[in-house]
C-alpha cells in the first residue's frame, strides 16, 4: 500500500472534567481513559502515546470506546478522560467543544510529540476560533494529530491516481482550522511510502494528454505509449541491423560456391598428366546450375551474374586445357 497524497490533519483531542486536573498524559496514572473502539486509528494512535508516558491497562483502566458513546460515557462521568482523532468540525468533538462541564488538555509537550513521532505535527487552535461570539475556546490550544491519508495499492494504474490526485485537490486545497489554503493535498511521507506517480503529478502536474484529451482516450494513448516506446528502443537498432544481415545471407549463398570454385580453379591450374576434363566440366556444370537456382533480390543481382562469368572463365582454362592436350596427342612423335 503507498499514499498517493495527506488529505487534511486529524487532532488529537483530549477532554476531561472541568473539576479533574490532568494537564499531561502521563497524569492519567488511575484514571478510567476512553481510547477508541479496537481497530481504530484512534485507539492505535492513543495506546501508542500513552505507552510512551508509561501508562499501560496495568496502571489506568483504559476502555475500548469512542465517537458519541464515549462523549455520553464522559458527561455522565463513568469514565474521566475521553480521546477523540477528527476534525474540529466534527460533531463530537463540536458538542464536546461547547460543553461548559467539560475541558480540553492543551499539550504543552507537543514539540516534543513531533520530534518522537515523525508522523504526529504539532497544531495550534487559536483562541476563538470554533465560536468568536462566545470564545471557543477561551485559550490558544497546543495540540497534535496525524494527516489523514488517501492511500491505494502499489499497483493502482497511474492514469487513475492523477484522476484521484485532481479530485482531492479539488476537495481538499481550501483553508480549514489548521491547514492553510494550498497545503493539501500533498505528498510529505506520514507513515506509508510515498507513490512515486502521486509525486510525479504533484510537482508536474497532469501529463499533457489529460489537458488537451478525455480521459479514456488520453488513457489508451498512453498504455499505447508505455508498450510502444521500449519496443521502438528494440527495433531501431534492429533496423539498423537487418541491411546488414539481409546482406551477409544472401551474399552467403553465393560466397559459398566461390569457395568451390577457387579449388577447382587451382586444380586445373596445377594438375599435370592425365587431366580428368569429364570430370571438371562436370563440376562446372553443377556450380552453373547451382548458381541459376539461387533466388537473390534485384539488388543483388549483379553479384549473381559475377558468379557466372567466373564460373565462364574457369570454364574457358578447362577447354584450353582441353585443347592442349587434344593436340598433344595428335602430334606426330619424332
Amino acid at each position: 500500500v503507498e499514499m498517493l497524497a495527506s488529505l487534511y490533519y486529524e487532532p488529537l483531542w483530549m477532554f476531561h472534567h472541568d473539576d479533574l486536573p490532568v494537564t499531561q498524559i502521563n497524569q492519567l496514572v488511575g484514571k478510567r481513559v476512553a481510547v477508541g473502539p479496537l481497530g481504530s486509528g484512534t485507539h492505535a494512535l492513543v495506546t501508542t502515546l500513552m505507552a510512551a508516558n508509561g501508562i499501560t491497562p496495568a496502571s489506568a483502566d483504559i476502555r475500548a470506546i469512542g465517537g458519541a458513546d464515549a462523549l455520553k460515557a464522559l458527561q455522565q462521568r463513568e469514565i474521566d478522560v475521553a480521546f477523540f482523532v477528527g476534525g474540529a468540525g466534527t460533531p463530537t468533538i463540536q458538542q464536546a467543544l461547547r460543553d461548559p462541564a467539560l475541558e480540553i488538555v492543551t499539550l504543552a509537550r507537543a514539540e516534543a510529540y513531533q520530534r518522537r513521532f515523525p508522523f504526529l505535527t504539532r497544531l495550534t487552535l487559536p483562541m476563538g476560533t470554533i465560536d468568536l461570539a462566545k470564545n471557543i475556546p477561551n485559550a490558544p490550544i497546543e495540540l497534535i494529530g496525524t494527516k489523514a491519508m488517501l492511500a491505494a495499492h502499489e499497483n493502482l494504474h497511474p492514469a487513475l491516481i492523477s484522476v484521484l490526485i485532481d479530485t482531492a485537490r479539488e476537495v481538499h486545497n481550501e483553508q480549514g482550522y489548521f491547514e492553510s489554503a494550498g497545503e493539501f493535498p500533498g505528498t510529505a511521507p506520514v507513515d506509508l511510502p510515498v507513490s512515486v506517480h502521486a509525486d510525479q503529478h504533484r510537482r508536474f502536474g497532469p501529463m499533457y494528454l489529460y489537458r488537451i484529451m478525455p480521459f479514456w482516450a488520453a488513457s489508451l494513448i498512453e498504455r499505447m505509449l508505455i508498450i510502444v516506446v521500449p519496443l521502438l528502443a528494440v527495433l531501431v537498432p534492429l533496423a539498423n541491423y537487418l541491411p546488414q544481415v539481409m546482406r551477409w545471407r544472401v551474399r552467403s549463398r553465393i560466397y559459398r560456391w566461390y569457395g568451390e570454385l577457387a579449388m577447382l580453379e587451382r586444380d586445373i591450374a596445377t594438375r599435370e598428366g592425365t587431366l580428368p576434363i569429364a570430370q571438371w566440366r562436370r563440376d562446372l556444370d553443377r556450380i552453373e546450375q547451382a548458381v541459376y537456382r539461387i533466388k537473390t533480390p534485384v539488388s543483388y543481382a549483379s553479384e549473381r551474374y559475377t558468379l557466372r562469368e567466373h564460373v565462364a572463365l574457369v570454364r574457358q582454362s578447362v577447354e584450353a586445357k582441353a585443347g592442349a592436350d587434344a593436340r598433344e596427342v595428335k602430334a606426330p612423335r619424332p
